[in-house]
């Protein structure tokens, strides 16, 4: 049971790990639009973007992680 649970809150956190990034993409791109930025341009706005959220997701979960002991 208890190796059931680490792997059961490892597969958690990932799946919260990318809900949350998928998400906060989906809000910049719709402030994007709005703003009136399409094409090549939105795109050189989102990936510093994305690749700065991605490393602050993932350096919150493994913190998280940590902290409950999960790994």
């Amino acid at each position: 049971m208890k190796l059931f649970l680490k792997f059961f809150y490892k597969s958690l956190m990932t799946a919260i790990m990318f809900t949350s990034l998928f998400l906060f993409m989906n809000a910049v791109d719709a402030i994007l639009i709005k703003k009136g930025i399409i094409g090549k341009n939105k795109l050189y706005i989102l990936a510093p973007i994305q690749f700065f959220l991605v490393i602050f997701i993932y350096m919150t979960m493994m913190y998280v992680i940590h902290w409950f002991k999960l790994m």
